[in-house]
């Protein structure tokens, strides 16, 4: 499924992340993997499908 590459990157920068990788996944749809600063300290990443619906985000310090 193709996505237009400037849609997508609006969509982050919306969301104030930075897309870092475009993942291959078994049904053909791509996912995105996205990075965020959360302050001073935090640091969050998650993986969205190619609708934009996370799939999997994590909170790091």
């Amino acid at each position: 499924m193709a996505i237009d590459r400037r849609e997508f990157l609006r969509a982050f920068a919306a969301l104030g992340a930075m897309p870092i990788a475009t993942l291959a996944r078994a049904d053909g749809a791509p996912a995105f993997v996205a990075a965020k600063m959360d302050g001073a300290d935090g640091f969050s990443v998650a993986v969205l499908d190619h609708a934009g619906i996370i799939l999997f985000s994590e909170e790091l310090d």
